[in-house]
């Protein structure tokens, strides 16, 4: 875990695969072949539309947005940005609780 000292704003794919690595015994380059196939994987299930669900942790899921207008900065210009999809996560209450639960207690020390 890393200390107060040594946070960062931001935990990056590399940290993500030390982390990993350091956790299970794997090498880094098992860690990193693991984490690109479950991004490989989720990216694969949207491109179809089907949410992946892990139970007590969450939704990992894509929702339609609509078009709508937009007004360029630099120019001024009025612009339409098109429908699409936008990738969302939702959170299981239980991970919500424990992730408050250890915010708390991290903010007590």
């Amino acid at each position: 875990m890393v200390s107060k000292e040594n946070e960062k704003k931001y935990m990056f794919k590399n940290d993500f695969v030390s982390e990993l690595a350091e956790r299970t015994g794997m090498t880094e380059d098992e860690a990193d072949r693991v984490t690109h196939t479950f991004l490989e994987i989720l990216s694969d299930s949207w491109s179809v539309k089907r949410p992946v669900c892990f139970r007590g942790f969450g939704i990992f899921e894509i929702r339609p947005t609509s078009e709508r207008p937009a007004r360029n900065p630099k120019t001024l210009e009025d612009v339409i940005i098109p429908s699409g999809y936008k990738p969302v996560f939702r959170a299981s209450k239980r991970l919500r609780r424990s992730v408050n639960q250890n915010i708390a207690a991290r903010a007590d020390q």
